[in-house]
């Protein structure tokens, strides 16, 4: 993460292939050795404290299946929590 402090508001895109397929399943190009979500949290937050958001994008999830994708809606909300705090 680079970041340059700004009064400008910044836009965060977020690829959810960076994390790590252990903890995050649901990608449709799996990473391994990626970003823990803790890891990505934390990035968000950082990000946050230096530059004002305008916005953010969440893209990759692709889930087998319904029932697949479940199992990865904590952590999407864990990462939409910390872009909305």
């Amino acid at each position: 993460l680079v970041t340059t402090p700004t009064s400008e508001p910044g836009d965060i895109h977020i690829d959810l292939d960076v994390l790590d397929p252990s903890e995050f399943d649901g990608v449709s190009d799996p990473m391994p050795f990626g970003l823990t979500l803790t890891a990505l949290i934390d990035a968000i937050v950082a990000a946050k404290a230096a530059l004002p958001l305008a916005g953010a994008g969440i893209a990759g999830f692709a889930p087998a299946s319904p029932e697949a994708a479940s199992d990865d809606l904590g952590s999407i909300l864990r990462i939409l929590g910390a872009l909305t705090a």
